[in-house]
């Protein structure tokens, strides 16, 4: 005869020891789980990371970035041609001085030139130019606007040029120029994408009547200046 009882026992023993080596498999299993889930999170971390520097290498390769010509710095300058007496041309070059910084009259205008240099590893798209009197008591005075070259490329020399009307009126460029004061001229400029903003600040010391120097630049992240 068979004792239930028994054989209840038993078998809830079986069933105790099987759900319990279940539990052990599936802990095995949540284990090596959590491990491999731990282990994508890292993997996908460090794509991250290296995407993150990746892009900062980038991003630094093309930045431009403007500062003033060290004088002298000569460039070949275009060919010319002299005629000898005899009417035979001769070709020849000459070097010119590309630092200078000059103001200048001509045809009932007056001219601020000053030239620059992209430092920087990537072209510089040139966004605004402006001139305005340096120091910190000079928040009233007045700002001129110039223009400049589109694109500068990288290690190449421009030139930023303000122009005003000698007869028409008190502009603002001559209000700066006919003073003692040092001027700073601010060029505002992006990368080729347009993604990075930076303005640089021309500090121009008055060394006697229309005769500026370059004396030092401030690297900004924005403009200080804003154009009327």
């Amino acid at each position: 005869m068979i004792d239930w009882t028994e054989a209840t026992a038993v078998g809830t023993l079986a069933l105790a020891a099987a759900t319990f080596l279940l539990a052990l498999k599936t802990k095995a299993l949540a284990d090596t789980a959590t491990k491999e889930l731990t282990l994508v999170e890292k993997q996908i971390a460090e794509t991250q990371r290296q995407s993150v520097t990746a892009e900062a290498a980038l991003t630094a390769s093309i930045r431009p970035v403007l500062v003033d010509v060290p004088r002298p710095t000569f460039r070949r300058g275009p060919k010319t041609t002299t005629l000898n007496p005899a009417g035979f041309g001769t070709k020849s070059t000459a070097d010119i001085d590309v630092s200078q910084i000059r103001s200048e009259s001509a045809d009932e205008r007056l001219y601020l030139i000053v030239p620059v240099r992209n430092v920087g590893p990537g072209p510089a798209r040139v966004t605004a130019v402006t001139v305005t009197a340096a120091g910190e008591g000079q928040t009233g005075a007045p700002v001129a606007v110039g223009r400049g070259p589109s694109v500068i490329a990288a290690g190449e020399v421009a030139e930023v040029r303000f122009t005003a009307e000698t007869g028409s009126g008190p502009a603002k460029l001559i209000q700066l120029l006919r003073t003692d004061d040092d001027l700073v001229v601010e060029a505002s400029y992006t990368d080729v994408a347009g993604r990075q903003g930076a303005a640089s600040q021309l500090l121009l010391q008055k060394r006697g009547p229309d005769q500026y120097s370059a004396t030092g630049v401030r690297l900004l992240d924005e403009p200080q200046f804003t154009a009327p």
